[in-house]
């Protein structure tokens, strides 16, 4: 076996798969961009990973179906079935070289990628980043083997590119399909697709990527007991695996829409880490890289809400999913402003770009540093809400409110009158409607333009 193993390894795809993998995946990596979207963190890296199998899939299936048409192709198809030697014994050193080879492609990317995250990431949860890629790599095989099973059932020229073009319409096209199939069990996860969550804190659960990896291998083995099978009615029956898994795995995917199901917060990497001094600042421990950037511009939004009374007295970022998922900070007493750093980008060393560093001043104080999310309505906020928003921060920071093309259609007029009101009363009364508007948002009672415009709450 090990002597028939070696020579299936030199005289297959195996080796040619490796570099046509390593070849795609490293050009995608430095010429597309993608190295930029890990953000110097662990899980981002292993789910890009997973979000790569687009490509890699392609590859994986074409190389299996290429591998198991050889024999057809050359016409020793029937010189071998006239031989003692089982069937088995003969076609599974191919798959085993196959399967080997793919796993090592995969394995291959994830470490030159890792050179990038490595030195700048701040936190890994080994455990969960081992199964995200563990599922990867087990995925590769699945497909590798699926390859095998199209060549030997339709053996001809035009049955790899075919595979593999069906292959990436599966992961593009069912992906979307399963993953708007309402709230129930996220029957999206069924494919591997994974792409990175925009919250650094966010990981896959060790469960979830268990019953991806046992459904795949399930698929897997099947298209292996079907492509070593001599007779068909083995064949019918090899497809057994692939539905257990199916029934069993199924029911106990995580409920939700899309991918973003299999994520959850990590409560190590959410963890808090602070700036020394005063007003506190503090950022998760998985964006611990960043906390030198944002202490300034922080306690800059503290210092402006100390105009008002009962100001707060620390920004502490808040963790999420994503925006569909945030729920109401934790507190309502007014001590603490959230901040939220997903829209944030960071280059590969975790380090945010010096404009958004300016701007993040500004977006603390929006609703007078009150969480946009506390008081959650059907409808979201109105242009009047906006405008108040805007008319806020204004005023705290001291200078009229500047035209912004991204409020929605009538807030920048609205925001022009109100801003005209508020600034025409003492600026003792200015003080009271801000302060207002703060408590307002806090207990979720009352309309806040008219706060700012009026004086009172409705």
């Amino acid at each position: 076996m090990n002597r028939s193993f070696r020579i299936e390894l030199r005289r297959s795809n195996a080796l040619p798969l490796v570099a046509a993998v390593l070849a795609v995946m490293v050009l995608s990596d430095f010429l597309l961009g993608e190295r930029n979207s890990w953000d110097g963190n662990w899980m981002k890296l292993a789910a890009g990973g997973r979000s790569s199998l687009l490509v890699m899939v392609v590859f994986a299936v074409g190389a299996g179906a290429m591998q198991a048409g050889l024999d057809y192709r050359r016409g020793v198809v029937e010189l071998f079935a006239s031989t003692p030697r089982p069937r088995r014994s003969r076609v599974l050193p191919v798959a085993l070289a196959l399967a080997i080879a793919s796993v090592l492609a995969y394995l291959l990317t994830f470490a030159i990628a890792s050179a990038w995250v490595a030195p700048y990431a701040t936190y890994a949860n080994p455990l969960a980043i081992a199964g995200v890629v563990g599922v990867g790599a087990v995925t590769m095989v699945t497909a590798v083997w699926l390859g095998l099973l199209a060549g030997h059932l339709l053996p001809s020229r035009l049955t790899p590119p075919i595979a593999s073009v069906l292959a990436l319409l599966l992961m593009a096209v069912a992906s979307e399909g399963l993953g708007s199939l309402g709230n129930g069990a996220a029957l999206s996860l069924l494919l591997p697709d994974l792409s990175p969550s925009v919250e650094g804190a966010a990981t896959v659960p060790g469960r979830v990527s268990a019953l991806q990896a046992v459904w795949l291998l399930a698929v897997g083995v099947s298209a292996l007991a079907a492509f070593v099978s001599a007779r068909r009615r083995f064949r019918v029956l090899a497809v057994l695996p692939a539905v257990l898994a199916l029934v069993l795995v199924a029911p106990q995917l995580p409920h939700g829409q899309g991918y973003i199901a299999a994520y959850t917060i990590d409560p190590r990497a959410a963890e808090l880490v602070c700036a020394a001094g005063t007003p506190r600042v503090c950022v998760t421990r998985v964006d611990a890289a960043r906390l030198t950037q944002v202490t300034a511009p922080a306690r800059a939004a503290l210092t402006a809400l100390a105009r008002l009374p009962h100001s707060p007295t620390a920004v502490i970022e808040q963790p999420r999913i994503e925006a569909s998922t945030v729920k109401p900070p934790p507190s309502d007493r007014g001590d603490t402003v959230w901040m939220d750093l997903t829209p944030y980008g960071v280059d590969r060393r975790g380090r945010m770009d010096p404009e958004d560093i300016k701007d993040l001043t500004v977006q603390l104080l929006a609703n007078v540093g009150v969480s946009a999310d506390r008081c959650l309505r059907t409808g979201g906020m109105s242009s009047a809400d906006f405008a108040a928003s805007e008319i806020s921060t204004a005023w705290l920071l001291g200078h009229p409110p500047t035209p912004d093309s991204r409020l929605p259609a009538g807030s920048q007029e609205q925001t022009r009158t109100g801003w005209t009101a508020l600034t025409s009363v003492p600026a003792a009364e200015q003080r009271k409607r801000v302060a207002t508007m703060r408590k307002a948002l806090l207990t979720c009672r009352g309309d806040v333009y008219t706060i700012l415009t009026k004086g009172k709450a409705r």
